[in-house]
């Protein structure tokens, strides 16, 4: 499959995504058949049809396919405020297992967001993106 016929925004661009992240030596080290089979069966293990709420959908479907693209060093609703539990991302991804044990040191929450490169915010399957819903709509 052309990677560019995904794209459905512009974070990246099609030349990028087409050609030149094809030469980096991360690309070319990844099995694509064995990506793409583990892949495919998280997805069908994942039940989309039975309308799964946002927890199910981030501890069976999120939270496995992170890990499958190799993102193990992770810390689950770490507070991003200094007061309050007003922000709290649904997780925060480490590029190791050192630097997340970095973070861990920190006994505050949301200093440790100074050692991540990534959040995981997570929504229910099938939820809509783009517009706010009410608030029948949002506990559906």
């Amino acid at each position: 499959m052309d990677p560019t016929t995904l794209i459905a925004g512009s974070l990246f661009t099609r030349d990028y995504l087409g050609e030149a992240i094809t030469a980096a030596p991360e690309w070319r080290a990844i099995d694509a058949d064995a990506l793409r089979n583990d892949l495919e069966a998280i997805l069908a293990r994942f039940p989309h049809g039975a309308g799964p709420n946002e927890s199910q959908t981030e501890r069976d479907l999120i939270w496995p396919v992170l890990h499958r693209l190799g993102w193990r060093a992770h810390l689950e609703q770490q507070n991003l405020s200094a007061t309050g539990r007003e922000d709290v991302p649904d997780g925060l991804l480490f590029l190791s297992d050192e630097v997340k044990a970095q973070a861990n040191a920190d006994p505050r929450e949301w200093q440790r967001y100074a050692h991540g490169v990534a959040i995981v915010e997570a929504k229910r399957w099938d939820r809509p993106l783009d517009r706010r819903l009410g608030r029948d709509a949002e506990s559906a």
